[in-house]
């Protein structure tokens, strides 16, 4: 379990640093 919530915190923290990129490449 421990796994998998690893795999969503390090998911959400991608997903943080994307769209930061995104809009700064906007």
């Amino acid at each position: 379990i421990e796994h998998v919530e690893n795999i969503g915190i390090h998911y959400y923290q991608t997903l943080i640093q994307w769209r930061r990129n995104f809009m700064a490449n906007k």
